[in-house]
């Protein structure tokens, strides 16, 4: 196949033998750089290019294929264990959450809300959190699994640009510290004794309870959004 410095192509034309498998069609039908291994073809186009840019992250081939590949595997969450644990801690927190607020919501709507509850009224914010991550690792596993599935790679780009996405990172971010602010007030409120009974009546523990809840709220939110507007 092989004489001297000439290669002979499948369809009988000839070239030189420093043009195999140089990433460019020299043949006409590829003959060339068909058994090439520092190459990688692009399917529709035909096009090469290098092997080192397969499933490095950026498109090189106009139809993706170089990316969304069996090889790449291009997932939203791209290990198993990761996929399973978006599933079980998901729809976990979401059901033990949800359970512990409606018993939370009816045990403060039962009673006069006195300084006593404000530990309750503290937890049931968390819980909220706790909530909001459990949705948010649900609709991540749905989308990974459900939605998205094999097409992505080639949606990718697309998702993380789109409002959507960038709704659920304020979301989770939301979640996290509302959680994060309520703890950490509990903490004070217990380490500093500021809660008693007898020096605050039922009006001004609620009044000052639904204060703390909103500027909480409102600083987690300031928190999550603020970072999309750099």
């Amino acid at each position: 196949r092989y004489q001297n410095d000439i290669f002979r192509c499948k369809n009988d034309k000839c070239v030189d033998y420093d043009k195999v498998c140089n990433m460019v069609d020299d043949c006409g039908d590829s003959s060339d750089e068909d058994t090439c291994i520092n190459n990688f073809v692009c399917l529709s186009s035909k096009r090469f290019i290098g092997r080192s840019q397969k499933c490095d992250g950026k498109i090189d081939c106009a139809d993706y294929t170089d990316e969304c590949n069996e090889d790449c595997r291009r997932t939203i969450i791209s290990k198993l264990s990761l996929k399973v644990f978006s599933w079980v801690v998901g729809c976990a927190a979401v059901i033990l959450n949800s359970v512990k607020l409606f018993k939370n919501f009816r045990h403060l709507a039962t009673r006069n809300f006195t300084s006593a509850l404000n530990n309750k009224a503290l937890t049931t914010v968390i819980h909220v959190g706790d909530l909001i991550t459990g949705l948010y690792l649900l609709t991540i596993a749905i989308l990974d699994s459900v939605i998205f599935a094999n097409s992505y790679c080639k949606e990718r780009f697309n998702w993380l640009s789109s409002d959507g996405c960038a709704f659920l990172g304020v979301f989770s971010t939301f979640g996290g510290q509302i959680s994060l602010f309520s703890m950490t007030v509990l903490s004070i409120f217990r380490a500093i004794g500021i809660i008693k009974v007898k020096k605050m009546t039922s009006k001004h523990a609620a009044a000052k309870m639904v204060i703390i809840i909103v500027i909480m709220s409102i600083a987690s939110f300031c928190l999550s959004y603020i970072p999309l507007m750099v």
